[in-house]
């Protein structure tokens, strides 16, 4: 009867074992059958350089020419002065910055805290994307969506400020 029961354990021994071996022996060269690469991103296209007074230009040309070229592209602005800041009233008698022009350009921030910052003759170094012709009858290019560098002014810090 030991020697019955000697039989079933050493059974299951060998069924482990042989499981085991052909586990380890399958997972033999994965290396070779898996490739791993780094991931790459695709290259960034560097903004358009671009004035404000030849972006304007180009569009009382032709504007189709115009959204063509530069519609929906970032585009970079150098030593760009604040003519004009615009701001809304919210609750009552609270005022918000909401955006700055320059000639007919207007450039609204990705930061609404640091536009409140802004004050006209400062001098900003931005990069932002166009949205072509806005306005009523269409006289103003938009670019929305700016980092601005200051040249001449302070922006401070970028901290949450609450407009509402």
């Amino acid at each position: 009867m030991k020697l019955c029961q000697f039989k079933h354990i050493f059974v299951v021994i060998i069924c482990i074992l042989l499981i085991s071996l052909i586990g380890v022996t399958g997972c033999t060269n994965t290396e070779s059958d898996f490739v791993f690469t780094e991931f790459e991103e695709p290259p960034l296209k560097p903004p358009i350089e671009v004035t404000v007074d030849q972006l304007y230009e180009d569009y009382m040309t032709d504007p189709a020419a115009a959204d063509d070229k530069y519609k929906r592209e970032r585009l970079c602005f150098y030593e760009v002065e604040v003519e004009k800041v615009v701001d809304r009233i919210y609750s009552g008698d609270r005022y918000v910055k909401e955006y700055f022009i320059n000639g007919n350009v207007k450039f609204v921030l990705r930061s609404a805290s640091m536009m409140q910052n802004v004050k006209p003759g400062y001098v900003l170094n931005i990069v932002g994307e166009c949205q072509g012709l806005q306005g009523m009858p269409r006289e103003i290019v938009a670019i929305y969506d700016c980092w601005v560098e200051s040249v001449i002014g302070d922006l401070g810090t970028d901290e949450w400020v609450d407009v509402y």
